[in-house]
């Protein structure tokens, strides 16, 4: 009988030691979830209305940041040098320049010296070229562009004449080449292919493929369609919506304009829904890399094999073509890496842009690819780094890019 008690004993006082331990693990957990979720709210910082940790923007974002609004609700007029476009969806203004004295663009809204662009010569040749930030020479003075190095490389006998745009994808290269060719009438036109690009092309809002970007504006694009000879459809053109200032509604309730949503290839919803959950910041950080960790595999995907990136962006270069040669003028296609991409060139089996060599060959399309010269020009000591500013070409890397180029357009 007493042995029976014990043993009763003994079993109630090790359920209570083992319920103690649970409650005292449950609260140490719950201290350390607190203590946590503290150092995650320390850790965050906030601007313009978007809270982040340790530079990873936290979900949900705003469809329109206010950087943005502030944009699109400014009177076009009092914008120095980038301006919206109904056609190209932005442009540069014609004689503009940038509060900082960077930039500056002459009457046909080409970055340039301050010089009026004369009649073209007899005997001169004429060289236009297209692209986004790259061409442009964003970060960089204008003596220190490949656009202004690759006239000193080529000589007086040519005129080179900057249509670069900062932010533009291929489609708005090429359109924005077939504004300016009728009235400059070049013997050559270069159109820049930055990596970044093949997904600009995928979507009507810049604003949807980089959220921080400087162009919140919409923008025309090209979608497959195998019907037409190009293998492309032009959409969203002129652009819509339109005026500007209509971006904030139609953002802030995209999934009532399914006529442009269903052609905007990188609208990911999730990076947008909000959630009862996200009142505590540590799952909101949770999440949050969840999120941006699938958004970016799902875009390096578009950019491998014959993904959508890839056919999209060669059928434009492959109109481009098509389009230049019939105006009687001769395409070069240049093709840009970014800093991260720079070392798979190393061994000729890796560089970033390889699928959509891969592409063009199959089309037939010729292109330069300048990633493999900036490389070979690298000290032993230097990693890529030391040929980018913070996202684009210094000057030095813009005089090897106008050295490599200078020979096609010649």
């Amino acid at each position: 009988m007493v042995g029976a008690e014990t043993t009763q004993l003994t079993g109630a006082r090790r359920r209570r030691i083992w319920r103690r331990g649970i409650g005292f693990a449950l609260y140490c957990a719950v201290v350390v979830l607190v203590l946590i979720e503290v150092a995650v709210r320390i850790l965050s910082d906030e601007s313009d209305g978007q809270i982040a940790v340790r530079g990873l923007k936290l979900v949900p974002l705003a469809p329109v940041s206010q950087a943005h609004r502030r944009i699109l609700e400014t009177d076009t007029g009092e914008l120095p040098y980038v301006i919206p476009d109904r056609e190209l969806g932005w442009t540069i203004r014609p004689n503009g320049h940038t509060g900082d004295g960077l930039f500056a663009s002459n009457e046909l809204g080409l970055r340039s010296a301050p010089a009026p662009i004369a009649a073209k010569l007899d005997g001169k040749t004429r060289v236009l070229l297209v692209g986004d930030s790259y061409t442009h020479g964003d970060e960089v003075r204008w003596r220190d562009t490949w656009a202004h190095r690759l006239s000193e490389e080529l000589g007086d006998k040519y005129e080179i004449l900057n249509g670069g745009v900062g932010g533009y994808g291929t489609d708005q290269a090429v359109l924005r080449a077939r504004r300016l060719s009728p009235r400059l009438k070049p013997d050559v036109v270069v159109l820049g292919i930055y990596i970044q690009d093949l997904l600009r092309n995928l979507t009507v809002f810049r604003s949807v493929k980089h959220p921080w970007t400087h162009y919140p504006w919409s923008k025309p694009r090209f979608v497959i369609d195998d019907k037409d000879p190009s293998g492309l459809r032009l959409i969203n053109f002129p652009v819509t919506p339109w005026p500007p200032g209509k971006v904030i509604e139609v953002l802030e309730d995209y999934d009532s304009h399914p006529e442009l949503q269903r052609n905007d290839r990188l609208w990911d919803r999730a990076l947008h829904r909000d959630s009862w959950t996200y009142s505590s910041r540590l799952w909101r950080w949770i999440t949050s890399r969840k999120i941006h960790r699938d958004r970016h595999e799902d875009r390096q995907q578009l950019l491998r094999d014959r993904n959508e990136g890839v056919v999209v962006a060669a059928r434009i270069a492959r109109l481009f073509q098509v389009e230049t040669t019939a105006a009687g003028a001769r395409p070069v296609i240049a093709l840009f890496p970014g800093p991260d991409g720079l070392p798979g060139y190393a061994d000729g089996k890796h560089p970033p842009l390889r699928y959509l060599h891969a592409e063009l060959q199959r089309m037939g399309v010729k292109y330069t690819d300048v990633g493999r010269a900036m490389l070979d020009r690298l000290a032993t000591h230097e990693d890529a780094r030391a040929l980018y500013l913070t996202s684009h070409p210094t000057p030095r890397a813009n005089r090897i890019i106008a050295t490599t180029l200078a020979p096609h357009i010649r």
